[in-house]
């Protein structure tokens, strides 16, 4: 099926759109959370630890740069998650591409409590 012929139909599910907006406004607030709480600094950030690491701590630094990679992450998930949703619909139905956005919702979730995780060891830091 082309896509356009599987997006009308899809918008046709009134159960379908209105869980595919609670993930669109999630991911949207979510967004907007990370992005106010990133300060630009001179001071480098921790970003990974690895016992393979340079020196004692074995931990990576790197700018304040690298906590906009968390908004694109969310960013790109949405529009993934979106599209696999729409081939999901197209190939097994309304019920199954319902649970897998429901399913998206929980990892916003848990990516949520993650980064807002690493945000906050990056804001001690600074």
């Amino acid at each position: 099926m082309k896509v356009q012929l599987v997006f009308k139909h899809a918008i046709r599910e009134r159960s379908l759109v209105i869980s595919w907006l609670a993930l669109l406004v999630a991911s949207i607030v979510i967004s907007i959370i990370f992005a106010i709480q990133i300060h630009a600094s001179e001071l480098n950030i921790p970003i990974r630890y690895t016992a393979f690491g340079v020196g004692i701590t074995h931990i990576y630094n790197d700018t304040w740069l690298y906590l906009l990679n968390f908004i694109i992450f969310i960013i790109g998930s949405l529009i993934l998650h979106t599209l696999i949703t729409l081939k999901l619909f197209s190939q097994r139905g309304v019920i199954l591409a319902r649970l897998f956005l429901h399913t998206c919702l929980v990892l916003l979730v848990i990516e949520y409590f993650l980064i807002s995780a690493v945000l906050g060891l990056a804001s001690l830091s600074q």
